[in-house]
């Protein structure tokens, strides 16, 4: 079951953070217009998109970067794209919406009629119309209240990804469903946040280990909010994700994680099956047509 602290939501949030230019210069810019309405997005295509099908990640933002500018929803991508060459060589799609300010979360809260997550399956839709995605590797990031949003997306679509990064989530779902246990998750929390928000995200990964799935949650020494600058820059967690695979998971990578950081919870793996390992397209019914080129 998902549930929803309104109070964590206002005071667990990331501060407003401009992107980096050589970040907002390698990422197209759109507006969706759909049956779930409006939304502004940001995409990465690799330069070499039509050598094979190459990987998608989807970030969702913080609350300090929920707006109208179609600019901030790139924030703190620069811990993963640390120059222009990082970001003009990435191999994998990645895709950034924005949240609009005027929408409370990620998802539907108190009788809110605008729900972002139903109006990312319509620019989803078109991004898999326009671009061969492989479908064994979409992954799942998101940052802060973004965290929470991507908990709930990867709910709504449990064999849709190959692997979910998380930072910092001010909630998280008390009960994971089994239709998740083939999804490796990974979520990172501040100790600045509290040790029960730890130890509650510790019980949800035991519970989860019991049903067959596989989570690591792991504590970041910090006075503040940020995990993900750790996570990102000493943990190697993007590229734990990017190489997870349906039916061919990752684990952590020798001498991960670095002595400095506590690893709170043991990665919980259950075993690997060989099965679907030469990969597939992910294909969707073909463009919306409501998603537009903005030049």
């Amino acid at each position: 079951m998902f549930t929803l602290a309104s109070s964590l939501l206002i005071v667990a949030t990331t501060v407003a953070r401009p992107a980096q230019p050589w970040v907002v210069d390698q990422c197209e810019v759109y507006h969706c217009e759909s049956y779930a309405g409006e939304l502004s997005y940001r995409l990465h295509v690799p330069s070499d998109e039509r050598m094979s099908p190459r990987p998608l990640v989807i970030w969702l933002h913080g609350a300090g970067e929920a707006g109208s500018d179609n600019r901030r929803q790139l924030a703190w991508l620069e811990l993963v794209w640390k120059t222009p060459s990082d970001a003009k060589l990435a191999p994998y799609y990645l895709l950034a919406v924005q949240r609009p300010a005027d929408a409370p979360s990620w998802f539907q809260v108190d009788g809110h009629l605008r729900d972002p997550l139903d109006q990312l399956d319509a620019v989803l839709e078109d991004v898999l119309g326009r671009h061969e995605i492989d479908g064994h590797r979409v992954y799942l990031a998101g940052v802060s209240q973004g965290a929470s949003g991507a908990w709930a997306y990867a709910i709504r679509h449990p064999q849709r990804f190959a692997g979910m990064l998380l930072f910092g989530p001010p909630e998280a779902p008390t009960e994971l469903p089994v239709s998740l246990k083939r999804l490796p998750i990974w979520v990172f929390q501040s100790t600045g946040d509290g040790i029960e928000k730890l130890r509650r995200l510790q019980s949800v990964a035991r519970r989860f280990s019991a049903l067959g799935g596989q989570m690591a949650v792991t504590a970041v020494p910090n006075d503040s909010h940020d995990c993900w600058t750790a996570a990102l820059n000493d943990y190697a967690a993007w590229s734990w994700l990017t190489a997870q695979q349906q039916d061919r998971w990752s684990p952590f990578a020798p001498g991960w994680p670095p002595r400095r950081v506590v690893n709170v919870a043991a990665w919980l793996l259950v075993g690997v099956t060989l099965a679907g390992l030469l990969g597939r397209r992910l294909l969707s019914s073909g463009s919306c047509g409501r998603c537009r080129l903005i030049h």
